[in-house]
């Protein structure tokens, strides 16, 4: 790999000049010329944008199709980013499956596909996408992808003249990646790589405040973070002109006057970052502000984790509020794995980030809870009876109000959700088809009820009454934990 250092402007000190972050000036040129290039930025799609309008004016004018590789937590925001160039004319197409693709790759009718690795192989599979016809390929920071496996297919097929440009804030996957698929690439964005192939990276700087949002809900979680920390100094910071004009347009429907500041290191009490900063960056902001909060998707959090000194959360305000967590033993087990937090935990980051970015974070969190807390029940083994003794069937009592063979499963809606008897006892006969005989006695509490059911059908049952509705309640069933 090749690596440019950039030349300060003439006259003066400029160490604490900010450069352009995107580095516009040097990526589009590049891109231009068909030459591979390696940018190492941090993991925020914006900064993809001068090179993504590059090569969708490459597609544009040479009639051969685009490939953009990124991870499911990073594809729909990547793809806004290639859709937004001013060359896209509609004919950018982000595909999470193969279905629609197929289709309009066969008419010829996309210039710039944007979709992920695995979704990308199929499509070769299928014949539909031809690496032959492929004019670039552009590796949106695959560390943030859940498997790299996929990647080895697609790049060993490709035509030794099609362009390659790699965007990823490691400078390990740099170099990896570099010597495997970009070699003579040119390198953007980095400090000089030693003759080992190991990068230098400034120390950890902090401590940093972390906002986790949507990447569609930029504007929305700023104003947020304003509002609940309502300092008396406070400047929103971004890295790109989309972001800057995304919380500029966020502005003009509310009261007041909030600074944006493109680039530039500003001097404020309060910091909001809307895209993620480079690590120079993030120490600059730091020593800028009395507190920087960094609003990011979840991809960034082991981005953050890597390069600042101390992570402290901010939680904003849900729609939906976390499952209530009814026994404090669980509470104190949930503090304990997250005092105990090692990081970076990227695997688990990544393979959550998906979910956190198409559902409420406190509905995916309800439902992890209700995998860790459901656990496998032991299979009850029935007394034997004495000798002659005639059965009983279900009707033994075991001491807490079940039969031998009935267990109970614990619902979160009860009389404070003005649920009543009858309501569970209509939804389980006419929705999950329990006959009626087979449901016992239904307890109310204030907070959740208790309903009686076969032992052999009652995870079934509670998996299905998961997620329904009642009462404007969404329910979350399982089965009722020992209390001995």
């Amino acid at each position: 790999m090749e690596t440019i250092e950039r030349e300060p402007a003439p006259g003066g000190d400029h160490t604490d000049r900010t450069p352009d972050p995107t580095l516009a000036a040097e990526i589009a040129p590049t891109i231009e010329r068909g030459r591979n290039l390696i940018a190492i930025m941090p993991p925020a799609a914006g900064y993809a944008t001068p090179a993504l309008a590059a090569l969708g004016r490459r597609a544009t004018g040479g009639g051969s199709p685009v490939l953009v590789l990124a991870g499911d937590a990073m594809l729909n925001a990547v793809g806004r980013v290639a859709a937004r160039s001013p060359d896209a004319a509609g004919r950018v197409h982000v595909a999470g499956s193969t279905g629609r693709a197929i289709s309009l790759l066969k008419k010829g009718q996309v210039t710039t596909l944007v979709t992920t690795p695995e979704t990308a192989l199929d499509l070769i599979t299928r014949s539909a996408l031809h690496l032959a016809e492929v004019a670039a390929v552009f590796l949106a920071w695959p560390e943030t992808w859940l498997d790299e496996t996929p990647l080895v297919s697609v790049m060993q097929d490709l035509p030794g003249d099609c362009q390659r440009v790699l965007y990823t804030a490691s400078l390990d996957q740099a170099v990896r990646l570099g010597e495997r698929y970009l070699r003579k690439a040119l390198t953007l964005g980095a400090p000089p790589l030693r003759a080992a192939g190991q990068g230098t990276q400034p120390g950890p700087a902090g401590p940093v405040t972390v906002a986790v949002s949507p990447a569609d809900r930029l504007a929305r979680a700023v104003f947020q973070v304003i509002d609940l920390l309502d300092p008396t100094d406070a400047v929103v910071w971004t890295a790109t002109g989309d972001a800057a004009a995304a919380i500029r347009e966020g502005l003009e429907h509310r009261s007041g006057s909030l600074p944006v500041a493109q680039g530039e290191i500003p001097k404020a009490d309060l910091i909001v970052a809307a895209e993620l900063p480079s690590p120079e960056l993030i120490g600059k902001l730091v020593d800028g502000s009395k507190r920087l909060v960094v609003v990011s998707p979840t991809w960034g959090l082991a981005y953050l984790d890597a390069h600042a000194g101390k992570i402290e959360s901010l939680r904003l305000p849900s729609t939906v509020e976390a499952v209530n967590l009814s026994l404090q033993a669980d509470r104190r087990k949930l503090e304990a794995l997250l005092d105990a937090w090692e990081p970076p935990q990227e695997r688990a980051l990544y393979a959550l980030a998906p979910l956190l970015e198409r559902h409420d974070p406190a509905r995916v969190a309800a439902v992890l809870y209700q995998l860790w807390n459901t656990r496998p029940q032991p299979t009850p083994t029935p007394d034997r009876a004495p000798a002659g003794a005639q059965p009983t069937g279900r009707t033994r009592s075991s001491g807490r109000g079940q039969t031998a063979n009935t267990v109970r499963i614990f619902v979160n809606a009860g009389k404070k959700d003005h649920a009543t008897p009858a309501d569970f006892v209509a939804m389980l006969t006419k929705d999950i088809k329990v006959p009626r005989q087979d449901i016992g006695r239904i307890e109310l509490q204030e907070t959740f009820s208790l309903i009686e059911l076969p032992a052999g059908d009652a995870q079934r049952i509670a998996r299905a009454l998961t997620g329904k509705t009642l009462r404007r309640r969404d329910l979350v069933a399982r089965l009722e934990r020992s209390r001995r």
